[in-house]
């Protein structure tokens, strides 16, 4: 965000770009908190704060990405193994937005697991698979 004498005011800095220079990038931002999907009223939204949503889709547009990822720690009170656990579609845009979690108490395959959610170019077979975020 410009200022009115041209000076940057905000750095909308997410924790990756990942991308080719020909190409619209992927945003990827990690959250350093517990995604509920089994408690009463989130099944369908994890639990994910309003915020997480704001600022990634701040990245979008800061950075004209064509997917969006945020990025949790796997607990054993998910709904699955880790890896890509929702994708939504950003509702007016191209973009998607994907929520997946890695196994942190597995460092030595967190590489790996990156790897795959970023190679991923389908979402896993869930209810909301491609459901459109809110206006």
């Amino acid at each position: 965000m410009i200022g009115p004498d041209g000076e940057r005011l905000f750095a909308l800095k997410p924790d990756a770009v990942i991308g080719e220079l020909d190409e619209r990038p992927i945003v990827l931002d990690t959250k350093w908190k517990r995604l509920t999907p089994r408690k009463s009223g989130c099944e369908r939204t994890m639990g994910i704060a309003p915020s997480d949503i704001y600022q990634v889709l701040a990245y979008a547009r800061a950075h004209d990405a064509k997917r969006l990822v945020l990025l949790y720690p796997w607990h054993r009170e998910m709904d699955g193994p880790p890896g890509l656990n929702r994708r939504w579609t950003v509702t007016g845009s191209d973009c998607s937005l994907d929520i997946a979690t890695v196994d942190v108490g597995r460092p030595d395959e967190i590489g790996d697991a990156l790897r795959r959610i970023i190679k991923s170019d389908t979402g896993p077979p869930t209810v909301d698979n491609h459901t459109p975020l809110p206006a």
